[in-house]
């Protein structure tokens, strides 16, 4: 695990952009474009025992009105100023919420198709 640094933020509600950087360690495990400038990043993450994943949208579809997210978040209101991070997302709730990870959280099972590997 590395120290990664994110944004997090948006310029909608003041018409300025308003966030800060969020510092964490994990591990980048997967990077998905949805589109020109809109990015999905999966980081493992974890202390102790306890480990999960995170992930950070990148959304500059909009260039004067950028927004960057990292969930999971653990209150109501993601712009309030005490936001907090502590939670990780489960292998499950990544095939949930974001499939085009499923292969990079190891919940996917293998089945051989061709005969001649059961051999």
């Amino acid at each position: 695990m590395e120290p990664i640094e994110v944004l997090i933020g948006d310029s909608e509600q003041r018409g300025t952009f308003t966030g800060f950087k969020a510092r964490f360690l994990g591990e980048e495990i997967s990077c998905y474009e949805v589109e020109d400038r809109l990015v999905f990043r999966l980081y493992r993450c974890g202390w102790g025992d306890y480990d999960g994943y995170r992930v950070h949208k990148t959304d500059e579809t909009e260039p004067f009105n950028p927004k960057y997210e990292l969930t999971p978040v653990d209150v109501e209101v993601p712009d309030a100023l005490n936001t907090e991070y502590f939670s990780l997302y489960e292998a499950n709730e990544i095939v949930s919420y974001y499939p085009f990870f499923a292969e990079h959280v190891g919940y996917l099972d293998t089945r051989d198709i061709d005969p001649r590997l059961g051999r």
